[in-house]
């Protein structure tokens, strides 16, 4: 019957791959329990017998992780009679193929032990060295089905055991991958020079464009202006998982395009505007999305060393919407900092 289970766990990962959720990141933590069966060496003179254990395991990449099992199997003694208690445990390297995919494969290699505890007769430990591997389905973020086989090869004397497990595998911690694509950024503004007519019209805000075609008539003497006399301004939308305040590396391009706009007009004040969905409570919204309007004022000046005196954090919670939050896709939209350059800074 457990075989059956085995089996049967592994046809239907195989059978529902292409609606799941990809699961492997890196630095995250699993817990694995699991239940299988184990085929022992007849020199150990041992029945085979189901299998029962957990794992714990770290991923230091996608690829790449590191993991601790520990087992138990109850035996009968086929030559002395009476039962005998069996510990396994070993420590393991995977490397997992196609991480960012439902279905993940992957191959195992390790060391580790089997202890025999007989009844009556010897009891004794030997070490062993294991290699085998699986298959990891994931149907959600955080879990996923799990199927192992592993060749056991235990040392003095020499024997040859075989073990197959199925299992779940939850994850926690680690950078989540966002599900959508970043937007696309907006196109860089030219700053248009309008020549000063002669004789030089009237010009009450000191901007240089006349009052006549001026449509920001109250703008700051010293703002960098457009043809109509509007304030020149550069929006960047950079979008956070949700409760996170981590500026995601596939951002920095945006991060450099800002910078570099910034750059042309050193003398003005920058608004770092933060904003999240509208799950949780204002007051820790309002606290969340200050973190992330600071997370991308310290990118702008740890990676692109612009002046911090010229950049101010401010976080406006759910407060500014720019998508419906009844969904996961607008919510997703509204977790996110805008950068706003060469404005008027607003007040609180």
């Amino acid at each position: 019957m457990l075989k059956r289970i085995i089996w049967l766990s592994l046809i239907t990962s195989l059978c529902l791959a292409g609606s799941a959720l990809a699961g492997m990141r890196a630095g995250s933590f699993s817990f694995i329990p699991q239940v299988g069966y184990l085929w022992l060496d007849n020199d150990l003179q041992l029945d085979d017998a189901p299998l029962y254990g957990v794992g714990f395991g770290y991923n230091c990449t996608e690829h790449l992780g590191a993991e601790f099992f520990f087992g138990y199997a109850g035996a009968d003694n086929q030559a002395l009679g009476g039962d005998a208690d069996i510990w396994l445990y070993r420590v393991d390297a995977l490397y997992h193929f196609r991480p960012d995919q439902p279905l993940v494969p992957y191959l195992a290699v390790g060391v580790g032990g089997l202890s025999v505890d007989r009844e009556h007769g010897k009891s004794d430990t030997d070490a062993l060295f294991d290699w085998g591997g699986g298959v990891k389905y994931f149907f959600h973020q955080n879990l996923g089905l799990r199927f192992d086989l592993r060749h056991l090869i235990n040392f003095g004397p020499p024997g040859n055991n075989f073990s197959a497990t199925v299992g779940l595998e939850y994850l926690f911690g680690g950078a989540r991958k966002v599900a959508m694509e970043p937007p696309a950024p907006a196109p860089e503004p030219v700053p248009v020079v309008v020549p000063a007519p002669k004789p030089l019209p009237k010009d009450s805000d000191g901007d240089g464009v006349i009052d006549s075609i001026d449509q920001c008539p109250d703008t700051a003497k010293g703002v960098a202006v457009d043809d109509r006399g509007c304030p020149i301004q550069l929006t960047l939308h950079i979008e956070f998982a949700f409760d996170r305040a981590t500026v995601q590396p596939q951002y920095q391009p945006l991060i450099h395009q800002a910078a570099e706009f910034i750059r042309r007009y050193p003398q003005m004040k920058i608004l770092i505007a933060g904003h999240t969905d509208s799950r949780g409570s204002e007051e820790y919204n309002l606290k969340l999305s200050q973190r992330r309007a600071e997370a991308v004022r310290r990118a702008l000046i740890t990676t692109e060393g612009i002046d911090p005196d010229t950049l101010v954090a401010v976080g406006y919670g759910e407060s500014k919407p720019v998508a419906s939050n009844d969904t996961e896709a607008g919510r997703q939209q509204n977790r996110r900092v805008e950068v706003i350059c060469c404005t008027i800074l607003p007040g609180r």
